[in-house]
């Protein structure tokens, strides 16, 4: 109504520099009715618009006729909330050219009022070409509208009409900026933010969108800015504290976090994601202890909440105290049980793929039962976009041997990630058992060559070109470089071992194979092929010996019972 105002001073300062009976459309022959309307104005120009309807009501009253007097009546009116009066003054001032514009204008905002948003738009776009009104403030008010209407490509044009206009308006910049973003034209959106911020300094919801976007693009030092600015004008922001905190963690940047956010969870003014946030940063900067005591009276304070155990249960997990972190996963699954990175968690855990526990204690004994229910019911919710989750079934399903789902999980890990090395490695690993051997060198030539200095895949690589038998010189020279770097790995010493063996160097193969059983201990693997060495070189006893051993270590293997019991039997 700024606009309003103004042309109301510049009427009445009109109107002091006229003769009297100017003021009429002829001529004004009541004085008191011009001192009227002179005070009515002045009234309405201090705001005092109670004042200033009862000097105009008396001025028309005396000069009922006067087009200009219902015009200022309309407008203080609407001012004054009395929308019936506005529609009845402004509608008999249409009749008068000279003041149809604005009355059309006073209709529009009457009918915007009453909730008739299509016949203001009528009005107002009726008037959107006229030379003879303000067109800028037709064209805000019609651009609020369209917003309103959802009419988003209408209101676009119309601001940017507007901007060119005036390019220093606040609401025009920050309405395009909104806009901008949701079209998801950013560029555009970061410069109307900008210049509502050099507009207004102060305004810090237009900082938060610009800290927003620019957090969003990447520029995150430009928008950390921002998120700062907008906290010190306003400290009780929550949308801008979160946010930081966000960028924080994804930065990596936990001491500040902790820095931001440890004196409001003092004073306790932090919220519920916000004590999250603060717990996050105590845990990532190692503080786990911390961390803990805040997630857990969270959990005391205000009962079971999915986000909290789920980081519990992470924290519990990267102590390796597996058996605790089983039961936070537990009740995970059971406020969510149809969320599938709940069942990640405990699926390591109850399947051992985690690793070794911090102690026996921490061992997780479950039945086979419970694990396999857990696993059943993750499968189904597994996608078949999520890598991570491919990737751990075919793990699991490789540890149970029941390689077909295997294959098929880390098949489909490929697809999506066919460089990542844990999967080639699982995938080649899984090959090589089911003697598979050219698929799992697929692999591991393609390992190979991304990591031709990893003594890992040499000896993996070395391992399984033998097993096929092919590449035999290559594949010793594989060893000889693995072993170069870890001379003392017992497991490689067994790959060169078998490659000499391959090679029907038996008795270079046996020395090989004697050593690796003192680096590497009692491995039945490397039993059986010391044995299978000695049977070459005919020294059936040491054969014997060697596969016993072998059985000792792991007596399930029914085919070398059998054999054994051959060479026993002669």
């Amino acid at each position: 109504m700024s606009k309003i105002i103004l042309i109301t001073i510049l009427v009445g300062v009109a109107i002091l520099s006229l003769q009297p009976q100017s003021l009429h459309s002829q001529t004004l022959m009541d004085e008191r009715s011009l001192i009227a309307y002179l005070r009515g104005t002045f009234y309405e120009a201090r705001g005092n618009y109670p004042e200033a309807y009862q000097w105009y009501s008396y001025s028309s009253n005396r000069e009922p006729q006067c087009k200009r007097i219902k015009l200022s009546l309309a407008r203080i009116s609407l001012e004054l909330g009395y929308l019936d009066r506005a529609r009845s003054y402004s509608t008999d001032v249409l009749t008068d050219k000279r003041y149809e514009a604005e009355a059309s204008m006073i209709l529009a905002q009457v009918e915007y009022l009453e909730g008739n948003k299509e016949k203001a738009l009528g009005l107002l776009e009726n008037l959107r070409s006229r030379n003879d009104v303000p067109r800028f403030e037709i064209l805000k008010f019609l651009s609020r509208i369209y917003l309103e209407m959802g009419r988003i490509d209408d209101a676009q044009k119309t601001l940017e009409e507007a901007k060119a206009i005036f390019p220093e308006d606040l609401y025009v910049n920050y309405r395009l900026g909104v806009i901008y973003t949701r079209a998801g034209d950013l560029d555009r959106a970061i410069e109307s933010f900008r210049k509502v911020v050099e507009i207004s300094p102060d305004f810090s919801g237009a900082q938060l969108a610009l800290a927003s976007i620019l957090d969003h693009v990447g520029k995150k030092d430009e928008a950390e800015l921002y998120y700062k600015s907008v906290l010190k004008l306003d400290p009780g922001n929550t949308d801008a504290l979160n946010a930081l905190s966000q960028l924080y963690l994804e930065e990596g940047e936990f001491e500040k976090g902790i820095e931001l956010l440890r004196p409001l969870f003092r004073q306790g003014k932090l919220d519920d994601r916000g004590e999250v946030n603060y717990g996050r940063f105590l845990y990532e900067a190692g503080k786990l202890d911390g961390a803990l005591n805040i997630f857990k009276r969270i959990l005391d304070e205000q009962g079971e909440k999915p986000a909290v155990l789920r980081v519990i249960a992470e924290i519990e997990v990267s102590r390796k105290h597996y058996k605790t972190a089983y039961g936070y996963l537990k009740r995970l699954i059971d406020l969510e049980p149809d969320n599938f990175s709940n069942y990640m968690g405990l699926l390591l855990v109850a399947y051992n793929v985690a690793g070794e526990p911090a102690s026996k204690d921490e061992a997780v004994s479950v039945s086979d039962e419970e694990r396999r229910r857990y696993l059943e019911k993750a499968s189904k919710l597994v996608s078949n976009d999520s890598f991570d989750g491919n990737y751990l079934f075919g793990v699991i399903y490789s540890d149970l041997k029941e390689y077909d789902k295997a294959e098929r999980y880390l098949r489909r890990a490929e697809r999506l990630k066919p460089d990542d090395r844990g999967n080639l490695l699982e995938l080649a690993s899984l090959y090589e058992k089911r003697g598979m051997y050219g698929e799992a060198i697929e692999r591991l030539k393609k390992l190979w060559e991304a990591f031709p200095d990893d003594p890992t895949i040499a000896n993996f690589y070395g391992y399984v070109l033998a097993e096929k038998g092919e590449e035999l010189d290559f594949a010793e020279r594989l060893l000889k470089k693995a072993l170069s770097k870890e001379p003392e790995n017992g497991y490689f010493l067994d790959s060169l071992g078998w490659i000499l063996f391959r090679k029907k160097n038996y008795r270079e193969a046996a020395k090989t194979l004697k050593r690796a059983i003192e680096k590497a201990g009692d491995d039945a693997v490397i039993w059986e092929h010391l044995g299978d060495a000695y049977l070459k070189l005919g020294e059936r006893t040491k054969a014997i010996s060697a596969y016993d051993r072998s059985l000792k270590a792991n007596p399930s293997n029914d085919k070398l019972k059998e054999k054994v019991k051959s060479l026993k039997g002669r």
